[in-house]
């Protein structure tokens, strides 16, 4: 589906530029132009952000504090 439709960005591309290190709405414009025209597509653009880091969030090895010694 066609997230910016001033640049013609799809979902897919917006995604693809996320998982390459795009953490923002202003990073993906610097990346794919995404949300750089109207700033219609920016809270869809944020979604996707947000998405993303849940994602690594949810996946990312639990850190437990180390036993105390006694």
């Amino acid at each position: 589906m066609i997230v910016c439709v001033c640049e013609g960005v799809s979902d897919r591309v917006v995604r693809a530029h996320i998982q390459r290190g795009s953490d923002s709405v202003e990073a993906l414009g610097q990346s794919c132009r995404a949300g750089t025209d109207c700033g219609r597509c920016r809270d869809m653009l944020r979604t996707l952000v947000a998405e993303r880091a849940l994602q690594r969030a949810s996946t990312a090895p639990l850190k437990l504090p180390e036993p105390e010694a006694t």
